[in-house]
């Protein structure tokens, strides 16, 4: 099976879309199946150690945010698209993204008639409100449902997102599930003096892990914070990430709240399994990759109960939910969170039990057996036609 990927987002950037195709590729590269990857250039030092099923593409830093890199849609692109693919010859177009690359891609399926695949990860419409931009929201969702029109399939994360672009009379929907990786993030890896670094003795720790930006709605957790401090009680909050709402949220001089920037790897393992709490206040996300994340690592979680999140926390069981929006609610089940050792101490046990079955092998598994049926189909349709 030949399947190429075309995606304006991947490594070196740090999002749950990076993360679920940096699997995508440990997996066929296990399983021999030949791919490629057409995504944007990084900087040549950053992207150096690429394999030769990875091709970079002329790309800009968008002033709108400048921690990832959009390619330009321009001619050259195009052409350069176009070459590869005609060389690849690929079985299925899988395009996971609406923009720059995704529209040159949409054309070349266009132009050749290749089975497309198309799937759903950030929900830019609900994003628009936090930039002034709601009033093109109309305009975005009927690009969105032209530009998807195009696909055979397209592949959505949750249930949410399921039922979301089906009110926008999206077509062809199937699901596309996320795992974890229960080496990667387990109970296993705390470590005491990662809990000591950042938070002094006797306070509980609360971790969030994910882009610092408007639309994550930092702005609640942080008045949440500010709540719980003004009550006195015990606790620090780490705060994971970055991006071009870190500097508003510095400025603000939380006492209670430090920000540790980007970190990956083992790092990041170890400060997940070493903190007490995951928080997390945004109520747009299509899946939430870090929730499954945080309950690997035996965190109970504070979220609201609000797109793909609903798809892995059980309010009472594996975390507490909280009204969308709300600052003061959030900090009321923080506070259950930081009083309450023994539900602390229930739900990350159950947190880590709810993920135990969420694999990437079984994820990818049904991935691939869906792009045999997508084949087997069009396959049968191109006979029939003939």
């Amino acid at each position: 099976m030949r399947i190429a990927i075309v995606s304006d987002t991947f490594y070196p950037q740090v999002n749950g879309v990076c993360n679920t195709f940096g699997k995508m590729v440990e997996y066929m590269d296990k399983k021999g199946t030949d791919y490629r990857f057409y995504v944007p250039l990084w900087e040549p030092r950053v992207t150096a150690n690429d394999s030769d099923r990875i091709f970079r593409f002329d790309s800009i830093k968008p002033w709108f945010y400048p921690e990832c890199r959009l390619a330009v849609p321009n001619r050259r692109n195009y052409i350069k698209l176009k070459n590869y693919l005609d060389r690849f010859q690929p079985q299925i177009l899988h395009i996971a993204t609406e923009f720059s690359l995704g529209y040159l891609a949409l054309k070349y399926a266009r132009e050749s008639g290749i089975p497309t695949i198309m799937s759903y990860h950030t929900d830019i419409p609900s994003y628009l409100k936090y930039y002034s931009f709601q009033f093109v929201e109309n305009a975005v969702w009927a690009y969105f449902r032209w530009f998807h029109s195009y696909a055979q399939l397209n592949l959505v994360p949750s249930q949410s997102t399921m039922a979301q672009l089906q009110v926008q009379e999206f077509s062809n929907l199937s699901f596309w599930k996320r795992g974890i990786d229960l080496e990667r993030f387990s109970p296993s890896h705390k470590q005491e003096e990662i809990h000591n670094q950042i938070a002094l003795p006797g306070e509980i720790l609360l971790l969030y892990v994910g882009r610092i930006s408007a639309e994550k709605e930092l702005d609640v957790l942080i008045e949440a914070v500010r709540i719980l401090r003004d009550k006195g009680l015990p606790f620090k909050l780490a705060m994971v990430g970055d991006g071009p709402y870190r500097q508003e949220l510095e400025s603000r001089r939380e006492p209670n709240v430090v920000f540790l920037g980007y970190r990956n790897g083992k790092e990041l393992q170890n400060i997940y399994a070493s903190a007490d709490v995951f928080v997390f206040p945004s109520s747009s996300e299509t899946y939430g990759n870090v929730i499954l994340e945080a309950m690997a690592s035996g965190l109970p979680v504070v979220a609201p109960f609000s797109g793909g999140i609903r798809e892995n926390l059980v309010d009472g069981y594996n975390g507490l939910a909280f009204t969308i929006a709300n600052s003061p609610d959030m900090a009321v089940q923080i506070e259950r969170m930081i009083t309450e050792h023994d539900t602390r101490k229930r739900l990350g046990e159950n947190a880590v039990k709810s993920v135990a079955n969420k694999t990437w092998e079984s994820v990818f598994e049904e991935l691939f057996q869906l792009y045999g049926s997508f084949l087997r189909d069009n396959h049968k349709i191109q006979k029939l036609t003939a």
